[in-house]
């Protein structure tokens, strides 16, 4: 279900375009962590780190700090912002920097987010030159984690990825992911207490449909056909009949 129209915000795009564009695409996923900013996620080199300001819809400044790097045409990145000299709670928070988002795409997805016991939003953006902003807001221990992954169509697959990998660390909670289970609970890793989300492609095929409704779209592995049905995130097409015409 979608609802308005957003894409990166000025002063975000702004530190990420300093982080210097790596030149493979087939370099593997590997967790990096950090512990001082309470969070891991996967990047197949290691990060830039920049030192920025976060601004809020409503003029807050607060200090930032942004990891990430680009290769070829998409961009990965996660901003921390240190709200403790602030009297903005979570919810607040949150609803700001979903705010920041509005006016410059077309979000496709726009649902309550979760890793682990927290909960956050995310959404799926998409922009006027056609490329997919994938964004995870959450905001724990007065610091707000805004994930942003930025693709063309081609490379939606890796902004899927970058996003599913994101995990809070040092809550405690880590102990209750299957991964960790004392008897090990089936596989797991990084972003294992996400709830999945369908490809994005499955999600622009519905918009402005209706339940029932048959679509088609290209997905990573190729040409998909489906039907519209209601989920958790929104009208989505389920795959279920061969593609082409009937």
């Amino acid at each position: 279900m979608s609802r308005r129209r957003v894409s990166l915000s000025a002063a975000v795009w702004l530190l990420a375009s300093a982080l210097a564009p790596l030149p493979a695409l087939a370099q593997s996923w590997r967790v990096h962590s950090f512990p001082e900013a309470g969070f891991a996620v996967q990047f197949t080199a290691p990060p830039t780190t920049t030192d920025g300001v976060f601004k809020t819809a409503g003029g807050v400044s607060v200090p930032a700090k942004v990891y990430g790097f680009g290769k070829l045409d998409a961009r990965f990145a996660v901003t921390v912002a240190d709200f403790s000299a602030t009297a903005i709670d979570k919810d607040p928070a949150i609803a700001a920097a979903v705010e920041r988002w509005r006016g410059q795409g077309e979000i496709k997805l726009d649902v309550e987010a979760r890793i682990d016991r927290e909960f956050g939003r995310q959404l799926s953006v998409l922009g006027p030159d056609g490329n997919r902003v994938i964004v995870s807001i959450f905001f724990v221990g007065r610091r707000l984690y805004l994930l942003e992954a930025e693709a063309p169509p081609s490379a939606a697959g890796d902004a899927i990825h970058f996003q599913q990998s994101l995990e809070l660390i040092g809550l405690g909670a880590e102990a209750f992911r299957p991964e960790n289970r004392p008897q090990g609970q089936g596989p797991g890793g990084p972003g294992a207490g996400h709830r999945p989300m369908p490809p994005p492609e499955a999600i622009a095929a519905c918009n402005g449909k209706t339940v029932g409704s048959e679509v088609e779209f290209t997905a990573p592995r190729g040409k998909v056909a489906g039907t519209c049905a209601q989920s958790p995130m929104g009208l989505v097409a389920r795959p279920g009949r061969p593609p082409g015409p009937r």
